[in-house]
């Protein structure tokens, strides 16, 4: 299926189109049908979920909603989202599904498959894109590489793309690495974005610097410490302070030795 993402902007009380592409790659004939559902996320990390009955799904219609294609053959389907007057302003999110049953030996159906094409849509109006920091997580320590995570949130009534990048500087802010990243957030949604930490090549204690955009919001900068130490590092303190308590200990002892009185 082409493509596999679609951005509308729709006035409400009118209607849109678009145009699909469904290919059959297959060897044999292939029964297609077409259908609309709501498309939504149930987590942080973004697992999918579909609703095939909610009325946002009604929006749509196709000009074909099934379909014969023979093997190696394609064919656009038209299809057209019709916008209810009454709908507020902001984001609503629909995944086109075209759906057929392969079929195994003695031809008879083995599986159902079906493929996606989402369809972002934002009824115009008076949206808003108003994003949130909720948490940063950074290690304190680390041996070798590490990672961080952040929760990033859309209170807004449409998405956003949140453009982060995570630096590693000294304490005098010299750059030691940088990575960056872009994550889509769905309106209503919070969102759970990671990345990793590049090794320093010298211990020591570094600045973490995480910036990100947040759609209409402004841009946030934070900034955590975190102490670089390999494990050579970590044998040389041991041994170091082993050492170091071995010699207050004998001086101690001589002292004590040295106080004692003959009986």
């Amino acid at each position: 299926i082409s493509p596999l993402r679609t951005e509308l902007t729709i006035a409400p009380g009118t209607v849109q189109t678009g145009q699909l592409t469904i290919y059959n790659t297959t060897a044999n004939d292939m029964d297609v049908a077409m259908n609309a559902e709501l498309f939504s996320v149930t987590d942080q990390k973004y697992n999918y979920s579909f609703d095939p009955n909610s009325p946002v799904a009604g929006w749509v219609r196709f000009d074909a909603s099934n379909i014969t294609l023979a093997p190696g053959k394609s064919r656009t389907i038209n299809y057209s989202v019709n916008a209810p007057a009454s709908a507020e302003p902001g984001d609503r999110y629909i995944t086109l599904f075209a759906t057929t049953s392969l079929k195994g030996d003695n031809n008879t159906a083995s599986s159902t498959e079906r493929v996606g094409s989402l369809v972002y849509i934002t009824i115009s109006g008076d949206v808003s894109r108003m994003g949130y920091v909720i948490s940063l997580f950074t290690p304190w320590t680390m041996l070798s590489s590490g990672t961080w995570s952040a929760t990033l949130r859309d209170s807004g009534t449409a998405r956003f793309t949140s453009n982060y990048s995570m630096s590693v500087k000294t304490l005098w802010n010299t750059d030691v690495s940088s990575s960056s990243g872009s994550s889509l957030i769905l309106a209503k949604t919070i969102r759970l974005i990671q990345g990793g930490i590049d090794e320093p090549k010298v211990p020591g204690i570094y600045k973490l610097v995480f910036t990100t955009t947040l759609g209409d919001s402004p841009d946030v900068k934070l900034v955590s410490y975190i102490l670089y130490m390999p494990i050579y590092g970590w044998i040389i303190i041991i041994v170091g302070l082993t050492l170091l308590i071995s010699k207050v200990r004998q001086i101690i002892q001589k002292r004590r030795d040295a106080t004692k009185k003959p009986t």
